[in-house]
């Protein structure tokens, strides 16, 4: 995963907090996952379909 965010760094500028070491070394990138694993994480991104009134019409 820190190569890929890296990937996206380098294209569309800095987005994630990622280093080249994390990259380049796994047990940086698990050392750091394992410091983080605490966080609180909520995700409200919430997906719903509906019918369109105006499609079939």
């Amino acid at each position: 995963m820190a190569r890929a965010f890296l990937a996206l760094n380098d294209t569309y500028g800095p987005l994630y907090g990622v280093s080249r070491a994390e990259a380049a070394e796994p047990e940086r990138a698990d050392d750091r996952a394992k410091k983080l694993s605490g966080q609180f994480i909520m995700d409200m991104h919430t997906h719903f379909l509906r019918p369109c009134p105006r499609i079939g019409s």
